[in-house]
């Protein structure tokens, strides 16, 4: 055996792209008198394997999600700055403002254009915020008026 890894360099080492894996190689004889060598790794070994993408469909599905994420990130980050004045005049609780974040992030993100236009998520946050202090005056004035519904 000690011959067989000896035509391996790095003594049953080999390189995997930006990993190297140490293996110990195993010598068995198939039916036909045919040796076959094989590989045993350990589990860290073969995670590390399978991280890796094998083929070039499954780094540009990758590529793709991580651009996704980054795109969604940016959106966040733009209705956030756009939603914290709002919040720090109380005109919004907390609830609120997380489920104005919450509904205006998909509508952002799935838009047609695929462009973040800070003054249009302005615009859509500002028309939220808007929304939401009418329901609330809405809301208020009718528990004072003693439940009767306002007209609109």
């Amino acid at each position: 055996m000690e011959a067989e890894l000896a035509g391996y360099p790095h003594g049953g080492s080999f390189r995997c792209g930006e990993f190297t894996v140490s293996a110990v190689p195993t010598v068995a004889l198939r039916a036909g008198g045919k040796k076959e060598i094989a590989i045993k790794m350990d589990e860290d070994q073969l995670q590390i394997l399978e991280e890796l993408p094998s083929s070039a469909v499954e780094l540009q599905v990758k590529d793709k999600f991580l651009k996704k994420l980054n795109r969604q990130e940016r959106v966040v980050e733009e209705v956030k700055l756009s939603l914290k004045p709002h919040y720090t005049k109380k005109h919004i609780t907390k609830e609120e403002y997380k489920d104005i974040l919450r509904r205006s992030v998909p509508k952002i993100c799935h838009n047609k254009s695929g462009e973040i236009n800070p003054v249009k998520i302005s615009g859509l946050v500002e028309a939220y915020v808007k929304k939401y202090r009418y329901i609330k005056k809405k809301n208020s004035s009718s528990k004072t008026t003693g439940g009767a519904k306002p007209k609109l």
